[in-house]
């Protein structure tokens, strides 16, 4: 009776080692996750309304998960993917390069990062005052700049554009001026009060910010210049272009043509193929919906999904795109 309790202990101890070892193995199965946070940007910014908008789109066609929008950063987005934090939020192009490639500021080649298409692209202002003088970037040396949020593709953005002039935060600071690291609302804010020379505005026109600003003060958008431009996209071919018009802005009458980055939405490649394309075909039949949202999504669309793309696909959305026709480039391919 002894021998046979003694074995019958050995095999429920087995058995229990053999669950727990199961259970802290890692998990190699395609997630499906009740609840999904899409990370966006700041409140002020357009990505958190085009999240939110996402998410309503996708609660209505997807069953057994729940979307919601939440705050994030460009840069801090991908890094939360990439580490398990988050599933699901929206990215740059330039971000995705870098990230990829384990460029400043991510340590190592991101792994899990997969696209579900591009939304739109957006650019980077430079806004001063008119009444400035400054005409250049080589201008701000000495002055107070709103360069955005640490983590933010946009501060990331404005290190390089400064470094076009052979700036950077330091050189800035011992001339005399400053950085403010600041979302956009308090930028804008801190350049009416003229507490800031300088602030970065991505949005496309008309930006409801600068719109904003003009009612205190004409503005200048600052010029990059044909070949700084190219120098930014040599080292970062995440980057591409967008044409301001002039005449948008008070006090800016000329036409800019501003450096931008393409903003898409990013998920895990963790997350199961049906149900990212389950995602991808609700978003692309719903685009119009999704676009009311600003009218920088006016050409947000299946046409124009891969434009400025620079991850690989989701095989989900991989998916979504053959069975439409859409031809895919062998880059991009999962």
């Amino acid at each position: 009776m002894k021998g046979k309790k003694l074995a019958k202990w050995a095999l429920l101890s087995m058995t229990a080692l053999l669950v727990l070892g199961l259970s802290l193995a890692p998990s190699t199965a395609a997630e499906n996750p009740k609840f999904i946070k899409i990370a966006a940007s700041s409140m002020g910014g357009t990505w958190f309304p085009l999240c939110a908008a996402t998410a309503e789109v996708l609660n209505r066609n997807i069953k057994g998960t729940t979307f919601t929008a939440t705050l994030g950063g460009g840069i801090s987005n991908l890094k939360n993917i990439e580490s398990g934090k988050l599933v699901m939020g929206i990215g740059t192009g330039s971000s995705s390069f870098q990230a990829s490639k384990g460029l400043a500021p991510f340590s190592k080649p991101a792994t899990k990062l997969r696209l579900i298409g591009i939304y739109y692209a957006y650019p980077y202002n430079l806004v001063v005052r008119a009444d400035s003088g400054i005409k250049a970037v080589a201008g701000l040396k000495s002055k107070s700049l709103g360069v955005g949020k640490k983590g933010w593709s946009t501060e990331e953005a404005c290190r390089n554009i400064l470094a076009t002039a052979g700036l950077d935060y330091q050189k800035i600071k011992a001339a005399g001026g400053n950085v403010t690291y600041a979302g956009f609302a308090q930028m804008n804010g801190m350049f009416k009060d003229k507490k800031l020379d300088m602030i970065v505005d991505p949005n496309n026109p008309p930006s409801p910010g600068i719109i904003e600003i003009t009612t205190v003060t004409p503005i200048r958008l600052i010029a990059l210049g044909p070949q700084a431009i190219a120098k930014l996209m040599k080292v970062n071919p995440g980057y591409t272009t967008v044409d301001i018009p002039g005449g948008i802005y008070k006090g800016q009458d000329k036409p800019v043509v501003n450096l931008a980055d393409p903003a898409g939405m990013i998920v895990s490649k963790d997350l199961s193929e049906d149900l990212v394309y389950a995602m991808t075909k609700a978003i692309f039949e719903n685009s119009g919906e999704i676009a009311k949202v600003h009218s920088v999504l006016k050409d947000f669309s299946l046409k124009h999904a891969l434009k400025g793309a620079y991850l690989p696909l989701h095989p989900g959305a991989y998916r979504y795109y053959k069975e439409k026709g859409v031809a895919v480039p062998k880059n991009l391919m999962p």
